[in-house]
């Protein structure tokens, strides 16, 4: 679904409930943060949200990740580092179509045991691969290698390129790059609470795991580089004339019962709400906030970074040392509004059998502490 802030987020009805959400925000004055964070939080999938289009195929890419058991891994070194174990790959391609054309552009792929070329003039012979298909209209492209020993081996370095339908390589100004793998090797980033309040410190920790094995050593090394808000909501209220009351009026919802219809007996299950919205404190907010920032005239983002290392010994909120949680935090967090966090974790070891790298980008929300 959409939702932006003249049509606020309902809370999920019981045909949702047990239902993964994944929320994503583009606009961090466009939307209800708040709301939209609670619900991936309340049903079990992650909240992320950005001011630059440019990041959303990353975000979504990630999401996929998430819902078909693979994760993202970063580029180090201009390649892809795949490790032992590891049985399934997905190379993608995301373009504009506005900027680069209709293309289709596809992945060029070499590398991995057995050095191996995956391109689009021979993707379609390859008995480990399955290229995506071309529907009108798309603006991404991807291939699924699958490892299939002792033929193909995925392990191994992977140099990826963009190409067009003749295998020419070609330089794109909006194409993005992502690869997900299978999650032999897995990588939980979790922020320690679903909601947060100013005042609140804030846990980052990433669990590694090889199958029930924890993943330690000094070649690893776990990071989170996150954004803060540095100037609250609230303050931005308190700076600015004009007439709350007034505004909340000319938007005011009358306050009526929910009204429901019964589930459908065949067919997607679905609870049906009327349609006449209550004006509830989040949703006043909402249209608090539209107003503040049409005042200001700008999408005001005012940030600041902190890039902390994460630690396994003990002594970082990460519970017991060597057992695979990397934790560490950010103490009394003052000012509301969204913390966003890339964390990245990656084994630097020479050894190529315990060599990997994990990224994800996770948001979270911090509201205004009651007085």
């Amino acid at each position: 679904f959409k939702s932006n802030l003249n049509n606020p987020i309902e809370t999920p009805n019981s045909a949702v409930r047990g239902t993964k959400i994944y929320t994503v925000g583009l606009g961090e004055n466009k939307i209800e943060p708040e709301k939209i964070s609670t619900l991936a939080h309340d049903t079990g999938g992650d909240y992320r949200i950005t001011n630059d289009t440019i990041v959303l195929p990353q975000f979504f890419a990630q999401i996929l990740g998430s819902v078909i058991g693979a994760q993202e891994i970063p580029e180090i070194g201009g390649s892809y580092m795949l490790n032992s174990g590891e049985d399934k790959a997905v190379f993608i391609v995301v373009w504009d179509r506005d900027i680069d054309g209709a293309g289709p552009f596809y992945p060029r792929v070499i590398g991995g045991g057995t050095g191996t070329n995956v391109n689009p003039m021979n993707v379609d012979s390859l008995s480990f691969a399955t290229k995506s298909k071309q529907l009108p209209n798309d603006s991404y492209t991807f291939y699924i290698l699958e490892d299939d020993s002792p033929t193909f081996i995925l392990e191994g370095d992977w140099d990826f390129r963009i190409v067009d339908d003749a295998n020419t390589e070609v330089s794109l100004t909006s194409a993005k790059k992502y690869v997900l793998v299978d999650l032999h090797l897995t990588t939980d980033f979790a922020f320690n609470k679903g909601s947060y309040v100013t005042g609140d410190d804030i846990t980052l920790s990433a669990t590694i795991m090889e199958g029930n094995s924890p993943v330690i050593g000094s070649t690893v090394e776990v990071y989170a580089d996150c954004d803060i808000p540095m100037e609250g909501i609230g303050t931005l209220f308190a700076k600015t004339k004009l007439d709350w009351a007034k505004i909340l009026k000319a938007y005011a919802v009358t306050d009526q019962k929910i009204k429901r219809q019964p589930i459908p007996k065949t067919g997607p299950q679905k609870e049906m709400e009327g349609s006449n919205l209550h004006l509830d404190d989040l949703n006043k907010r909402a249209v608090l906030t539209k107003a503040l920032f049409q005042k200001l005239g700008k999408n005001y983002v005012d940030k600041q970074n902190s890039k902390l290392r994460l630690y396994d010994d003990g002594n970082h909120n990460d519970g017991v040392a060597d057992d695979g949680v990397y934790a560490n935090t950010i103490r009394n967090v003052q000012h509301e509004g969204n913390v966003t966090c890339i964390f990245s974790a990656y084994d630097k070891s020479p050894d190529t059998e315990t060599r990997f790298a994990r990224t994800e980008t996770k948001s979270t929300y911090f509201g205004v502490a009651a007085d």
